[in-house]
């Protein structure tokens, strides 16, 4: 694709092709399996990695500048129903993105029987990753990772040991029961 054939369209154009590569490519990614998605991911995470580590501090900050001024550009010159129906998309795609984290950490950590370590509950939305030995709070404030963006820390890191799944009350449970730190404090 030359430059210059992409210059000659007009952004509901550009936008129209944008949203057809996206569906493509979703549509290939939806039919991998969730080991073969996070080697994909991973695959590209390095494929970038490469490519940053070969320039220059300035040379890749000019880069980040001139490839946020041009979506900015173009985010600009769309017309307003083209912007709204992207950002439903965005969030769409976004959910359904956290949810297939959330379904890949859940099944590692709890061998395949995505449910709660203690009482076998089942309800994906209330299931979440606990630290084994506590320290939750301390860990992600550390990592600065915390909430959704966790799933993904645990992926990158190849699903290190020391976590469990457990459902949303066992976990409360276990902090008390631990007298960990809640965040909440008792009177």
């Amino acid at each position: 694709m030359s430059k210059k054939w992409w210059d000659s369209l007009s952004p509901e154009q550009q936008a129209e092709y944008n949203l057809l590569r996206r569906e493509r490519y979703q549509k290939r990614i939806s039919s991998m399996s969730a080991q073969e998605l996070a080697e994909h991911k991973r695959k590209q995470r390095e494929g970038w990695q490469k490519f940053g580590a070969n320039l220059a501090p300035k040379k890749k900050e000019q880069l980040h500048n001139i490839i946020m001024a041009n979506a900015r550009k173009k985010w600009a010159n769309l017309p307003p129903e083209i912007k709204s129906k992207e950002m439903a998309d965005m969030k769409v795609r976004g959910k359904k993105v956290v949810e297939k984290q959330k379904r890949l950490v859940i099944s590692h950590y709890s061998n395949g029987s995505m449910v709660c370590c203690k009482c076998g509950f089942s309800d994906i939305r209330a299931l979440s990753i606990d630290h084994i030995n506590g320290g939750g709070r301390r860990h992600t404030e550390e990592i600065r990772k915390a909430g959704t963006i966790f799933y993904r820390w645990l992926i990158k890191n190849n699903f290190p040991n020391g976590f469990q799944v457990l459902c949303m009350n066992c976990n409360y449970i276990k902090k008390a029961e631990n007298k960990e730190d809640t965040g909440h404090t008792v009177k």
